[in-house]
This record gives structure tokens, sequence and C-alpha cells, in this order.
């Protein structure tokens, strides 16, 4: 992210695309520009990942620490709003089982998995 004036900016800024990775490395390169319309299952699975950020924000503060929690304590390659994501998808509840015992954790689970 690029900061000025005090605000972080990520996203597209100009002709150019921006983040800041999880070890604080920024990100930069040319915005591309779609070069043809999104199908049909791209706009679903579109819409299913806003419906799961959304309800990620939905989750109390104390929540998303036990998902922030967990995957640090799981050593896993992902935060907890990624794990949210994930197991939106693709969850399986052996896994969530076992990452709550290693993590000392009980998670709240997306409605998908419920």
């Amino acid at each position: 992210m690029f900061t000025f004036l005090g605000l972080e900016i990520s996203g597209d800024l100009g002709d150019v695309t921006m983040w800041r990775t999880r070890r604080g490395k920024i990100v930069c390169y040319p915005r591309t520009v779609p070069g043809k319309v999104p199908s049909i299952a791209q706009q679903n699975h579109r819409q299913h990942f806003r419906q799961a950020v959304a309800r990620w924000m939905l989750l109390t503060k104390s929540e998303r620490q036990d998902y922030e929690d967990a995957s640090r304590k799981c050593s896993l390659p992902m935060t907890g709003h990624d794990l949210w994501i994930r197991w939106t998808f693709a969850g399986s509840i052996g896994e969530v089982r076992t990452i709550e015992r290693l993590a000392g954790v009980t998670l709240v689970l997306p409605p998908e998995m419920t």
C-alpha cells in the first residue's frame, strides 16, 4: 500500500495496481483490463466470494480474532480471513476440528459448513 497524507492506498490507482503483502512488501504492477465479459460461472464465483467477505465482516471482532489466532498458532500459510474464505468455498469439518484442537479455540463456522 502506498501511504499518502496518512492514508494507505491499495488497489487500482491510475494505471497501477498495488497492495502490501502479509510481510509488508509493497507490490505494484501495471493495471490490466479484462479483455472480455466475465462468464456466468465467473460472475457466480465472484458473487459467492462477495458473500463470503460480507459474512466475515458480520463476525464480531473477537470471532475474527479467533480465526487469526488459530491461523497463527497452527503456523498456517494464510490469515484468519483466508481461512474463513477457504472454508466458505471448500470446507472440511475434520479440518476445522483439527485446527480448533491444535489452536485451543472454538471457531464460528461459515454457513456453508453448518
